[in-house]
């Protein structure tokens, strides 16, 4: 799997554990430049966040992340009083 779509399945859950490490992958994956050595460092944070476990900080932060996709479809008065 290239390093793309090994990003695409576990972005969220990397925010989930870790906002900083969320943020270092997204500066390694700028301009699209990517390297063998990348795709080792992104394999070795997500083998580290495997020991780590979510906050309530950072479960937030990606749960609105995610809703961020659908609530453009979701009537206001759905979700008004969350």
């Amino acid at each position: 799997m290239n390093w793309q779509k090994v990003w695409a399945v576990n972005k969220y859950w990397v925010m989930s554990k870790s906002q900083q490490q969320y943020d270092y992958i997204r500066l390694l994956a700028k301009n699209n430049q990517w390297t063998p050595q990348k795709t080792q460092e992104l394999g070795n944070i997500i083998d580290s966040l495997e020991s780590v476990s979510p906050t309530k900080q950072t479960l937030t932060t990606t749960y609105q992340h995610i809703w961020g996709y659908f609530k453009k479809n979701v009537p206001m008065k759905s979700y008004i009083s969350i």
